[in-house]
Formats: structure tokens, C-alpha cells, sequence
């Protein structure tokens, strides 16, 4: 396979999970305008403005770039037996002890979920600085 052919398969088929993924990140932080606290408009506005910039560049920079630029062949070390060992090993640790680890990852659930108490909803950001500034 040509790198042209390759890089056209590679953006076809992520172009459209990147594009959702970093769309629905902005449109969240863009909500941020509605915030009543300014600095927090500001923030929004700007997160927003970066994942477009990222998402843009990445789609198409770092494509272009990578198609231009003199790529190096070397000869790949492949290590898939390791990975495959492990993950296997991963498993069999995981499948022979699945009930400690539904437990123990309820409890931990339980225990960071008690914190939710200690949230406090509410806009006095001038709270948060000095009197002086």
C-alpha cells in the first residue's frame, strides 16, 4: 500500500469519530457563556476555540506534513508475543478473581461517591479572591 493510499484510509476512516468526539467537547465547554461568572464565559470560549484549532489541525497538518516529510523505513521490532503474554495473563488474573474485583471496585465507587456531599453549587466567584486585587 502506497502512503498516499494509506493516509487517505487512516483520515476516511477516524475523520468522522474525531470530528463528533471534538464538536461535542466544544459545544459543551462553549455552554460555558451562559455562566453567569465572566471568567468562566472567557474559559469557554476559549477551550471552544482550541479543540476546533486542535481537531483542525490534526486532521489536516499533521496529515499533510507526514505525506511531504521524508519518512524513514526501518525494520520494525515487533513485541505482539509480549503483548499478547500479558494481556493473557491480564485475563486469567482478571476472570479468576472477578468477584474480589467487583467488590473492591464497588467499594471504591462507594467511597469517592460519598464525597458528592461536599459539592457546593453557586456563582460567588468573588469569594475566591482577595478584597486587595
Amino acid at each position: 500500500m502506497y502512503r498516499e493510499d494509506a493516509m487517505a484510509e487512516s483520515v476516511g476512516s477516524n475523520v468522522c469519530p474525531m470530528f463528533l468526539t471534538n464538536m461535542l467537547s466544544a459545544m459543551g465547554y462553549a455552554s460555558l457563556v451562559f455562566s453567569e461568572v465572566p471568567t468562566f464565559q472567557v474559559l469557554g470560549v476559549v477551550v471552544a476555540i482550541g479543540i476546533i484549532v486542535g481537531f483542525l489541525v490534526s486532521v489536516v497538518l499533521i496529515h499533510a506534513a507526514m505525506l511531504v516529510l521524508p519518512g524513514l523505513v526501518s525494520q520494525v521490532h515487533s513485541r505482539e508475543e509480549e503483548k499478547i503474554t500479558l494481556m493473557e495473563r491480564y485475563t486469567e488474573f482478571f476472570l479468576r478473581h472477578r468477584n474480589k474485583m467487583l467488590i473492591g471496585s464497588l467499594i471504591v465507587t462507594v467511597g469517592l461517591g460519598s464525597f458528592i456531599t461536599k459539592n457546593e453549587f453557586n456563582d460567588s466567584f468573588h469569594e475566591y479572591f482577595a478584597e486587595s486585587t
